[in-house]
């Protein structure tokens, strides 16, 4: 099945402050997947 979502290698900096580096993933239908990661390492960013 093809993906619905691909993301790859996402990156996002704020200034000199780098909070995605390289993220990459695929979503098919009915899936579901989760961010999981301490505290101000870049989940909501990555929505």
């Amino acid at each position: 099945m093809a993906p619905v979502l691909k993301v790859h290698e996402l990156r996002k900096a704020f200034g000199a402050a780098r909070v995605l580096n390289g993220l990459s993933f695929l979503m098919r239908q009915g899936e579901v997947i989760s961010l999981v990661g301490s505290s101000g390492s870049g989940k909501s960013t990555a929505l």
